[in-house]
């Protein structure tokens, strides 16, 4: 038999579980607000030098532009990487574009600087930088990931930043 505190705490639970269910972190997220999220956390990663993390933004079936594919580009990034010459690396999005249901185009800007800088606005003008501008793609994959499965990039000069 069903007493008022048990009703109660059934109530409580149901009330919890749908709470849950509607709240929980990355339901009903655009795909284009999730590519970007993944874009920040792999150059995050790149910035903290953990070569892994920025991998697992990485499809297996990546292919670049030059011709690149997954373990080619690992082998780039680490070289870049873990030679320890860029302390902070910026990462500029523009609005990312749902091409379809699980393929997202986007455009971006990677700025690689010696530079004790907390964000690109005060990116001190002695630091030394490399920047690049980013077109891919980016894929859901069967694992309900969103990775990396195109991408081209160009060397941007000192023209192109202002």
């Amino acid at each position: 038999m069903l007493t008022p505190r048990k009703l109660l705490a059934l109530g409580a639970a149901v009330v919890a579980g749908l709470a849950v269910l509607l709240l929980w972190p990355g339901r009903n997220v655009p795909a284009e607000e999730q590519v970007r999220r993944r874009m920040v956390q792999m150059a995050a990663a790149a910035e903290e030098r953990n070569l892994g993390d920025v991998m697992e933004g990485v499809s297996d079936s990546f292919r670049s532009t030059e011709g690149w594919g997954k373990d080619d580009l690992r082998r780039v990034l680490a070289a870049q990487l873990l030679r320890g010459q860029w302390v902070r690396i910026f990462l500029d999005v523009d609005a990312p574009t749902q091409v379809s249901g699980d393929e997202v185009a986007v455009s971006a800007r990677l700025f690689f600087a010696r530079s004790d800088a907390e964000d690109l606005a005060h990116l001190a003008r002695e630091s030394v930088v490399d920047a690049y501008a980013v077109e891919g793609t980016f894929r859901r994959e069967a694992d309900g990931e969103w990775r990396a499965v195109q991408a081209s990039h160009r060397r941007l000069g000192a023209a192109d930043l202002l």
